[in-house]
C-alpha cells in the first residue's frame, strides 16, 4: 500500500512538473509573439511617419508612383494622356487634374489622386466655345517630378525674405502652348515679390513689386 502510494506521488508530481514546463513554455512563446508584434508595429509607424515627414513636392517616389498609376489604368494604359488646361497639386498627397477622354476627344474628365491612388473620373461639362484640342498638352511635357522643382525653387526664396507662408498649393495652367506654373507671388510682411519659373519648374525670375 505504501509503495503504491509513493508511486502515486511520484506520478503526479511528473505530471505537475510537466504541466508547468509546459505553461512556461506557453508563456515564453506568447512574450515573443507579443514582441514581435510590438515591433513591427513600431516599425510600420516609423515607416510611415518617415514618409509623411517628407513634403510630397518632394516626394519624387511618390510623385513617380502617381504618374505611373495613371499610365496604367485601363483607359490609358498604351495611349498617350493629355492634360487639359491644368494640373493641381496639395501638400497632403492630392492631385486634380482633368484629361482629354481617351476615347472621345471631345470630351474631358476630372481625375483625383489621394489616399494613393486614383478615383473614378469624373465627366466635366464644356460648352460649345470649349475647344479642347487646343487646351490639351502631353503628360511628358508635365512629368509630376517637376513641380518638386518648383517647391525647392519656391521654398528657397520664402527662407530668403523670411516669409511665413505654409500651406503651399502648386499649380501649372496651360494656355497658348505655354506652361505656367503658380503661384506666381510671395510676401513677407514689407513687400510682395513676383516669381516666374521656366517649364520644367527650375527658376526663371524673380524680383521685388
Amino acid at each position: 500500500m505504501k509503495k503504491f502510494t509513493y508511486i502515486f506521488l511520484f506520478s503526479c508530481s511528473v505530471i505537475s512538473i510537466f504541466n508547468s514546463c509546459k505553461q512556461f513554455k506557453n508563456t515564453i512563446t506568447d512574450t515573443l509573439t507579443e514582441k514581435k508584434s510590438s515591433i513591427e508595429s513600431i516599425d510600420s509607424l516609423s515607416t510611415n511617419n518617415e514618409e509623411k515627414e517628407i513634403p510630397f513636392f518632394n516626394n519624387l517616389e511618390v510623385l513617380n508612383q502617381a504618374e505611373n498609376s495613371l499610365k496604367n489604368l485601363p483607359e490609358f494604359k498604351g495611349k498617350s494622356i493629355f492634360i487639359y488646361k491644368s494640373i493641381y497639386f496639395y501638400t497632403n498627397y492630392r492631385i486634380i487634374l482633368k484629361l482629354q477622354n481617351p476615347d472621345n476627344p471631345l470630351f474631358v474628365d476630372e481625375y483625383k489622386y489621394e489616399n494613393g491612388k486614383w478615383g473614378e473620373p469624373s465627366p466635366i461639362r464644356l460648352s460649345k466655345n470649349d475647344d479642347v484640342q487646343s487646351n490639351v498638352i502631353n503628360l511628358n511635357r508635365i512629368p509630376f517630378r517637376n513641380v518638386s522643382n518648383v517647391y525647392n525653387a519656391l521654398l528657397k526664396k520664402q527662407k530668403e525674405i523670411n516669409s511665413k507662408a505654409s500651406d503651399i498649393t502648386i499649380d501649372a495652367q496651360y494656355y497658348n502652348n505655354k506652361i505656367n506654373w503658380y503661384p506666381t507671388r510671395i510676401s513677407n510682411e514689407r513687400y510682395e515679390y513676383e516669381i516666374r519659373f521656366n517649364e520644367d519648374g527650375t527658376l526663371e525670375s524673380f524680383e521685388m513689386l
